[in-house]
């Protein structure tokens, strides 16, 4: 498993950047889910489960909860866009992509501040972590629980 940024022969449908499944045998690329240029991303992957868990956090786009905290609340529409800032569980074969949770984290310049994804062994289980909040310091992280099964 590999996320794709820039690659010069990328599997078919993942532009330059995606989601790649390798099969080492003969470097078979299948991609699993394109991402869109300035993506940041963590992956958790369990065999036994046939599907590989995923966050996505759009660094670069005006629609992120990367923007200032406002002086007035701003609704959450405006504040975080479809597809930005969200758990995703993707099936090893790339035929179905599960949009599970929004995470709203905000990045505070600090990796501690990414999201990150991981799946229990039997694939039953997701857990995520995220500051959820919209003005994070050093000590706002939780951990949020879903049960896939």
């Amino acid at each position: 498993m590999i996320v794709a940024s820039r690659d010069g022969a990328p599997a078919g449908g993942c532009t330059t950047s995606g989601l790649e499944k390798v099969r080492l045998s003969d470097s078979q690329k299948t991609c699993l889910l394109p991402l869109y240029w300035g993506e940041t991303r963590h992956v958790s992957i369990r065999n036994t489960s046939g599907w590989v868990a995923t966050e996505n956090t759009d660094e670069n786009s005006p629609s992120t909860a990367d923007v200032p905290a406002p002086t007035t609340p701003v609704s959450r529409q405006q504040r975080w866009g479809v597809d930005y800032n969200e758990v995703i569980l993707v099936k090893l074969d790339g035929s179905q992509a599960w949009r599970l949770a929004p995470h709203r984290s905000r990045r505070v310049d600090d990796y501690w501040h990414q999201t990150r994804v991981a799946m229990s062994r039997e694939g039953q289980y997701l857990v995520f972590d995220s500051n959820f909040r919209l003005s994070p310091t050093a000590s706002d992280t939780d951990v949020y629980l879903i049960k896939l099964r």
